[in-house]
Formats: C-alpha cells, structure tokens, sequence
C-alpha cells in the first residue's frame, strides 16, 4: 500500500543523502487518550505525527485531522526545514496541507495511491 511505498521512497531520498521528513497521523483514534503508536523508524528520516481522523465514508481508515493544530504544525515545519517542494498524497484533509504550503510559498506535488474498491470493500 500507499504506506510501504512512502517508507521506501523516503528511505532512498535518506540514503542518498537528501534530507527527508515525513508528517502522517498520530493515528491514534480521535477521542481515544493515551500514547499513539510508534512509528517505525527509517535512519536518516525526521517523522513528524499529526492529530488523526477518521477517514470519511469508509471509516476504517486514519488521514490527517482537518484541523488549526495541524495546519500550524505543518507551517512551522516548512518553516524549519525550508523544503524545495513537498510532497502528499491525496487523502480528506489535504486542504490543511495545500494551505500550509499556500502560506509559506512552496510548491506542492499531490499523488494518488488508494484502492478505493479495497477500502470500499
């Protein structure tokens, strides 16, 4: 999936020495209190965990929360890292990340990755 693809490509940007951050869900459950689940580590990339939701319509999927936190969180990211794009993948809250790039000025590259007839399933 979409997941395995992402790791693999930001652990090839990270060995060849680009610098790479990836952002996703906490994906801890909204409402649910506690400690979210650990990433797995990829050496070389920065994870940046964001407040998750639950994905529209299929409800068994987690995306990004479409919310102020997260737009702030990924502004000041930007900000930090100073990225020559960025890159998302197409998911319910990506007008968080469009304004976030909107706001700092920097070009966004979108992909499409779901198999809406396996989440559909």
């Amino acid at each position: 999936g979409v997941a395995v693809r992402m790791m693999a490509h930001a652990g090839a940007l990270s060995r060849r020495g680009v610098r790479v951050v990836v952002a996703t869900p906490d994906f801890l459950p909204p409402g649910q209190r506690g400690e979210p689940p650990q990433p797995i580590p990829l050496p070389g990339v920065e994870h940046v965990l964001l407040e998750t939701a639950w994905m529209p319509i299929y409800r068994k999927n987690f995306c990004m929360g479409y919310s102020i936190a997260n737009l702030r969180k990924l502004v000041e990211l930007i900000r930090r890292v100073r990225p020559d794009c960025v890159h998302g993948t197409q998911e319910a809250a990506m007008q968080v990340l469009v304004t976030a790039c909107l706001i700092c000025n920097v070009p966004l590259t979108v992909s499409l990755h779901t198999d809406t007839t396996q989440i559909a399933a």
